[in-house]
């Protein structure tokens, strides 16, 4: 190790260096103060310093030297020891305080005690390096893994979240630790059943569960969590990893609803052209009967005519029924063409506005305008005022209807203030011959969804927490230009 000696006495420091070389240390030499800030400037471990200089004071030195060199220790040594200086020594962070002579034995005891310390000191700083630089690596992790990580403490308060936790739920870090876990994220129907079940991860047990959070919004996510016990820092904590598996979930029952539509849909195929044959027969028949009564006397007509017009209405009926199973069943090759989707859009709203107005309700709406998709016109027409009839037949008093382009796909929304739709319900609106209405076929949004996704849409129904519903299509955006206009 390095010693640098502070010594006027040139004799004496040739002394002191031969013990200190012998002892297998490399020795600076410095002869008084100001080259003893010079040396100081290349690191050292030791510093012997003499309370006398020619040009300072070894007191008034030795806070300089530790500033400089803050892991090294420095042992002051005088000839002429006074209480004064001896104080001096020690409030400026003096190892030792020695009286000339010094013996050799206890010069070499004293300087390896401070050099054990410096040694000590140095490596409890190369630790506590490590041990930051561990921290912060960990933290790294925490902070860039795609999972919600929190910690809860057994009174169920939140001690920590990650930067994934803040972005699911959209509350602040800051505003989430110290609040309760379950007031926070459970809806509050769940949340004794829920913390009876984390509870468990307290004795031992690692529950993985599929729950409900609710972000600030209102909003729910599906996340997928799994609690582990920890003690840290002497308490006692679980942590709860989360991921999100909102998406996943919505995209399997996206799946299980095209695998029901397609299976209905071959059935409802082979219904329809089972019974076509006989309602058209039946047309016929109904058709010749009419014509019979008419060659009748009108008192003899006015009988028959009221239940033939009933049964024919009812015929008419059935066979536009029977058009709605075919249409669902069979949808058709769609000739894919430029569409300027938001004159569509500006057209269908135009229409059904003076409907809305006399129905008493108001249709408001944003429509960007350019935009273009390739597809069927009249197809993505009917998609359109079906939602839009819907929106208007739920609404309270307003329906919006929103156009925009969010990442190359054009974004269509028609958002009603109704009273909402039940979360049962909504799980199963596109299903083939589910309809909440009396008179529905339950075929209307089964055939919206045919036509979206053989576009390459995709269209899905929510309740959102502050009321109403919103009908959501998305389309992708047409590569190629619209058409010129005509001059």
């Amino acid at each position: 190790m390095k010693i640098l000696l502070v010594e006027d006495n040139e004799e004496l420091a040739e002394n002191l260096a031969e013990i200190f070389v012998d002892e297998g240390h490399e020795v600076a030499f410095a002869a008084n103060g100001r080259e003893a800030l010079l040396a100081a400037r290349e690191p050292f471990d030791l510093a012997l310093l003499d309370v006398r200089l020619p040009d300072a004071l070894g007191t008034a030195l030795l806070p300089q030297l530790k500033e400089m060199v803050p892991s090294s220790e420095v042992i002051v040594s005088t000839g002429n020891a006074d209480l004064q200086s001896a104080i001096e020594a020690l409030r400026g962070g003096a190892f030792a305080y020695l009286t000339k002579p010094v013996g050799v034995e206890e010069l070499i005891l004293t300087t390896r005690r401070a050099l054990e310390r410096v040694q000590l000191r140095r490596l409890s700083e190369s630790l506590r390096a490590e041990l930051e630089e561990s921290e912060r690596r960990h933290r790294d992790i925490v902070e860039a893994v795609q999972a919600m990580i929190v910690a809860l403490g057994r009174d169920y308060k939140i001690r920590f979240a990650n930067r994934q936790a803040e972005e699911l739920s959209g509350w602040p870090r800051e505003e989430l630790v110290g609040r309760d876990y379950f007031e926070v994220f459970a809806p509050q129907s769940q949340r004794d059943a829920r913390r009876a079940r984390v509870r468990a991860a307290f004795d031992g047990f690692n529950p993985e569960l599929e729950v409900d959070i609710v972000t600030r919004t209102g909003a729910v996510r599906r996340v997928q969590m799994r609690w582990t016990r920890q003690a840290s820092g002497g308490e006692d904590l679980i942590y709860g990893m989360g991921l999100d598996v909102t998406r996943q979930r919505e995209l399997e029952r996206k799946a299980r609803t095209s695998e029901k539509l397609a299976a209905v849909g071959t059935l409802a195929a082979g219904l329809a052209h089972e019974i076509r044959n006989p309602l058209n027969a039946a047309g016929l028949q109904l058709s010749l009967l009419s014509r019979r009564i008419g060659k009748l006397p009108e008192h003899e007509r006015s009988n028959l005519e009221q239940p033939l017009e009933l049964v024919r209405a009812e015929l008419s009926r059935l066979n536009s029924l029977l058009g709605d199973f075919l249409a669902f069943a069979r949808p058709r090759e769609y000739t894919r063409y430029p569409i300027d989707l938001s004159a569509l859009v500006g057209r269908v709203v135009e229409f059904d506005g003076q409907s809305a107005l006399q129905g008493g309700k108001k249709l408001a709406s944003s429509i960007e305008p350019g935009v273009a998709v390739l597809g069927d016109a009249d197809a993505l027409h009917q998609v359109f005022v079906n939602l839009l009839k819907n929106g208007l037949e739920a609404a309270t008093t307003q329906v919006d209807v929103h156009l925009v382009v969010e990442d190359g796909r054009a974004v269509l929304t028609f958002r009603d203030d109704g009273p909402g739709i039940p979360r049962d319900v909504l799980a199963r609106l596109f299903e083939p011959f589910f309809t909440t209405k009396p008179q529905g076929t339950g075929l209307g949004l089964a055939i919206v969804h045919t036509i979206v996704t053989a576009h390459g849409g995709e269209v899905g129904i929510s309740a959102p927490a502050e009321g109403g519903t919103v009908a959501r299509v998305s389309l992708p955006v047409a590569q190629q230009a619209l058409p010129a206009a005509a001059p």
